[in-house]
């Protein structure tokens, strides 16, 4: 006999590991998941690092530590629509630029619109009083007519305005929301080096193919350490087999750090 655990329940595991670090760390889903890639999983010895020597904890990742702004805390902290409290969310500073007036939470199969206003480094959340059905086509002005910012530093092509994953998403699954210029908008990895999504898609196309141990989607710039968050994947990942890959690559990355070996009664 001997003692299993599921696909669905190494994601359960994935998951709430990333989100105790999230919470340990105060940090962002994606940095928080380089930082365990890092430790091979091991969360006691990354708690107790942190606690010793948090910088350090960083730096190992190739990380730059940066300070949250915290939500204010005069607000009402009972539970948002979005499953989050007030007091659980932590925006990174240099996100605040690229945020545009309204961003969005999914839950449910809902996006939950809210508006962001930082005052003296206090960021406070206003909900704004309407849901959209979830992937449904945008009505923001940069989807349809995106303004033209610089040349991509890879490949030299000229680069416009950002766009979600969802939007991305839809653009290759749906005729009425197609992005305009889809392949040369601007993404941004955390500490905002940016690349146009064409040179992100086809390098980790590539790296997907050709490295068995990929399990985030790294920045493309030399010696920065940061990863996209996975929403991502879905976009850049855009065929079936190639998605599947990934997060099975992803999955097996984790079970090899945890010592974890595929069952052969069960396949």
């Amino acid at each position: 006999e001997c003692s299993s655990i599921s696909a669905e329940g190494l994601n359960d595991f994935i998951n709430q590991t990333v989100l105790i670090t999230s919470k340990l760390l105060r940090e962002s889903y994606s940095r928080s998941e380089v930082i365990l890639w890092k430790y091979l999983w091991n969360f006691p010895r990354l708690k107790e690092d942190s606690k010793a020597n948090l910088e350090a904890v960083y730096s190992s990742a190739r990380l730059h530590r940066k300070d949250g702004v915290l939500l204010d805390r005069r607000q009402n902290r009972q539970p948002m629509n979005t499953g989050v409290t007030l007091s659980e969310l932590y925006v990174d500073p240099n996100y605040l630029e690229t945020l545009s007036s309204a961003f969005a939470v999914f839950r449910e199969g809902k996006k939950h619109m809210y508006n962001l206003k930082v005052s003296d480094g206090v960021a406070s959340l206003q909900q704004v009083d309407r849901t959209v059905s979830h992937l449904s086509c945008a009505s923001d002005e940069s989807v349809d007519d995106p303004k033209s910012t610089h040349p991509c530093t890879l490949c030299n092509e000229l680069m416009y305005e950002a766009a979600s994953p969802q939007q991305h998403i839809l653009s290759t699954t749906s005729t009425k929301c197609r992005l305009s210029n889809a392949n040369h908008r601007e993404l941004h990895c955390p500490s905002g080096h940016v690349f146009c999504f064409s040179c992100w898609r086809d390098r980790l196309h590539t790296q997907l193919l050709s490295d068995n141990n990929m399990g985030l989607l790294f920045c493309l710039s030399s010696n920065c350490g940061e990863s996209l968050d996975l929403q991502w994947a879905p976009a850049l990942f855009s065929t079936p087999d190639l998605l599947e890959k990934f997060n099975l690559q992803r999955q097996n990355c984790v079970a090899s750090c945890l010592r974890l070996k595929r069952c052969p009664r069960n396949g």
